[in-house]
């Protein structure tokens, strides 16, 4: 028999219920409940979800009371539970649990912000469209620490389904994580399985135009900042004359919109914001990644000797950097158009860690009540909390470049 850990556990004495829309009503009621909770211990918080989601404010209202430190500086483990609907901001709360569970009947649905019922303006079109991508990009960056950690799970506990001795390839991370991903589409619905490699495409891309550009940028060498962006747009132009030829294409609306969304890939993959916390994300994960022959040496380190550090980030940095744009990217793609998942579909893709009723289908839950051992090498407790930078100051709500304008919904 396990040995239950209430990390892992639903408490219905320790509950607070989100059931019905995500308005100002609800997120009152919530809160008085979740100060309840917190005065009585810093136990881990269980939260039911049964909503069709609304405001993504009080979103970040009923978030910023569950995670934000106490006067002591104490956060309560939060274990979110969909019984029923988690649509919108509902399905962000979900995900955003330190544990999150789902019943096999539940539908998850991720979309992005909207604004609702409002008279737009060709003045106030861009400010909202600002806006909307402010929130999106926060509610993203939050999910992307989830998606990564249960996503690592599921690489852990399934590589030997998929794992193959790899050839001398140019690109070994990213082959095992073409494979990976290949892996999971086999377990979702084919609508699911175009999210992933509509994602994966993106890695790619990333990932080809670097080995194409960066050789001949010299990143951190010759330039300033802005001298290294030019020199970056530069590059990739002489790049698409040498593929496309100087015929047949111009700079015009169709070409200058590709050129910039493919330099715009490539800045996001070598300097974007997820790029500050990767240095975390090797020491707190990077273990995981290692073959077992590596992980056993990676042991013999003392934990304050600095070569401890250098031995990950020499074999376990490469396989992250991609395994983590991954992660990013997906939750971008989740919060753009609009994804229904059943409970199984969100196990798969990061979104929840378990889902009860499927035995099969379980994260961290198992190894720490020892019900199945870890015969792979990875953590030997649950992820620190890693912060990305585009959900920083996701307590409180992002603020409406729009004088009087409703907050947006997801």
């Amino acid at each position: 028999m396990p040995n239950p850990d209430k990390r892992y556990r639903c408490d219905p004495k320790r509950a607070v219920e989100i059931f019905g829309d995500f308005t100002d009503e609800l997120a009152s009621s919530a809160i008085r409940e979740i100060f309840r909770l917190r005065a009585e211990s810093n136990d881990p918080i269980t939260v039911l979800i049964n909503s069709d989601g609304g405001s993504t404010r009080v979103l970040r209202i009923i978030d910023g009371a569950l995670n934000t430190q106490d006067q002591d500086g104490r956060v309560p483990y939060i274990i979110t539970v969909a019984a029923g609907n988690a649509f919108s901001a509902a399905a962000s709360l979900l995900a955003f649990g330190d544990y999150a569970v789902a019943y096999q009947h539940s539908s998850i649905y991720f979309h992005g912000a909207r604004y609702a019922e409002y008279t737009v303006t060709a003045e106030k079109a861009a400010d909202i469209n600002l806006s909307l991508k402010r929130s999106n990009f926060e509610t993203a960056g939050q999910l992307a620490d989830k998606v990564f950690s249960r996503l690592l799970h599921r690489y852990i506990f399934s590589e030997k389904e998929f794992k193959r001795k790899r050839p001398n390839v140019p690109d070994a991370p990213m082959l095992a994580l073409e494979r990976f991903v290949a892996h999971i589409k086999q377990k979702v619905s084919r609508r699911v399985a175009v999210l992933l490699e509509t994602t994966l495409d993106q890695v790619r891309g990333a990932r080809h135009f670097m080995g194409v550009v960066l050789p001949a940028v010299k990143l951190g060498k010759r330039y300033s900042p802005i001298g290294t962006d030019a020199k970056l747009l530069q590059e990739l132009v002489k790049y698409e004359i040498k593929v496309k030829g100087r015929d047949n294409w111009r700079l015009d609306d169709e070409g200058r919109a590709k050129l910039m969304s493919d330099y715009s890939l490539l800045w996001e993959y070598l300097f974007g914001r997820h790029r500050l916390v990767l240095d975390k994300l090797v020491s707190v994960n990077g273990s995981s990644l290692l073959t077992t022959a590596q992980f056993n040496r990676f042991k013999k380190f003392p934990k304050e000797d600095k070569k401890r550090q250098a031995y990950l980030d020499k074999h376990a940095r490469p396989k992250m950097i991609p395994f983590w744009f991954f992660a990013v990217k997906l939750t971008q793609h989740l919060l753009l158009g609009e994804n229904e998942l059943s409970a199984n579909e969100a196990y798969w893709i990061g979104a929840i860690d378990e889902v009860i009723g499927r035995a099969e289908l379980y994260g961290w839950r198992k190894v720490f009540e020892k019900d199945e051992p870890v015969t792979h090498p990875g953590p030997t407790a649950p992820a620190a909390p890693v912060t990305s930078p585009g959900a920083t100051n996701v307590q409180s709500p992002p603020s409406s470049p729009i004088p009087n304008a409703p907050p947006p919904t997801s």
